[in-house]
């Protein structure tokens, strides 16, 4: 079954009868038939001029009304079989020096939406051709919503399903078309630059676009995500912290050289507890010295308990020192009288 087209089907609706699309055929010379000013680069013309000589021509041009001294009517529909065909004239093949047309009545606005749609639906667009396309129905529509005619929808919304697109790929092509610096555009037109590469790269300013640019022989998203999280890491804010000096004054260091000044300290600190479980460990005491520390105290404690209220403890007192004396003897030690 052949494919109906878009187009096809819009004319036959209701909504495309009340714009004058009818079945009004009519053999139009094509010096009479005016060009569009606004159109896309065309290509493939030497192969459909030769179609056209082997087959005819199958479909109808597309035209309008207009008041002009020098056309008849302009043409909103058929660009590259016009100009096949003006390629066979050249050629001295004049069969359609007269081109069977579809006339219709269309508004201006109408006609400039209609060469849009009807572009896209015969030759696949380019990127750079979808941006413009994107543009030009958000202006259009634009406009219409300015005459006061009623937009069933969002735009974007219907752009999506009129180009046949997600909303998603409508939202990016508008990012690119606000923020994108000419270089970006350029990239795009010479198919360098993948359209979501370039929804990515137009998150930066114009002047990092271009750098990037610059800088990168490959365009792809990945290296465009690259390049915005090194630029990141570089611009982030390097955080400070209060401190006081040995003058207690207080003064300001980057939390970066606190960190480093910590660990410094923390290596330092570790250094000095291990210098000092080596230089601060107390002489190993012997048992003479040990008990001579007893026996001077003891000598100490003496007088404290010579009082009539501690009579029980001051033999329990004398008890211990015979103790001792027994122990230094047993020891063969002998302590000096102070």
């Amino acid at each position: 079954m052949a494919k109906k087209s878009i187009l096809g089907e819009f004319m036959q609706s209701s909504a495309g009868k009340k714009l004058g699309f009818d079945n009004h055929i009519k053999n139009i010379h094509y010096t009479k038939i005016k060009r569009p000013q606004r159109n896309r680069e065309l290509r493939r013309i030497d192969e459909l001029a030769e179609d056209i000589r082997e087959d005819g021509l199958e479909n109808n041009l597309l035209v309008r009304t207009i008041e002009d001294d020098r056309y008849e009517v302009e043409l909103i529909g058929g660009e590259r079989r016009y100009s096949a065909i003006l390629r066979n004239i050249e050629h001295g093949d004049r069969t359609y020096e007269y081109i069977p047309c579809k006339v219709l009545t269309m508004s201006d606005i109408d006609a400039r939406k209609r060469l849009i749609l009807n572009n896209m639906e015969n030759d696949p667009l380019t990127n750079a051709e979808k941006l413009e396309a994107v543009e030009e129905l958000k202006e259009i529509y634009k406009a219409k919503k300015e005459a006061g005619e009623n937009i069933p929808g969002r735009i974007q919304t219907i752009i999506a399903s009129e180009m046949g697109l997600k909303k998603s790929q409508v939202a990016n092509y508008e990012k690119i078309l606000n923020h994108a610096s000419e270089e970006v555009r350029e990239s795009i037109r010479k198919e360098e630059l993948p359209l979501d590469a370039a929804a990515t790269l137009v998150d930066l300013d114009e002047e990092e676009q271009r750098r990037f640019l610059n800088e990168h022989d490959t365009y792809s998203k990945k290296a465009v995500e690259s390049y915005k999280e090194a630029k990141h890491a570089q611009e982030q804010p390097i955080e400070k912290q209060l401190y006081y000096d040995e003058h207690d004054e207080i003064q300001e260091i980057d939390i970066e050289d606190v960190d480093q000044r910590k660990d410094t300290e923390d290596e330092e600190a570790l250094e000095s507890e291990a210098w000092d479980s080596i230089t601060d460990t107390p002489p190993v005491e012997t048992i003479e010295d040990i008990m001579t520390d007893i026996v001077n105290n003891m000598e100490k404690l003496e007088p404290k308990l010579r009082g009539v209220e501690f009579r029980n403890e001051y033999a329990q007192f004398q008890k211990i020192q015979r103790e001792i004396d027994t122990l230094m003897e047993g020891l063969g030690l002998v302590c000096e009288e102070a």
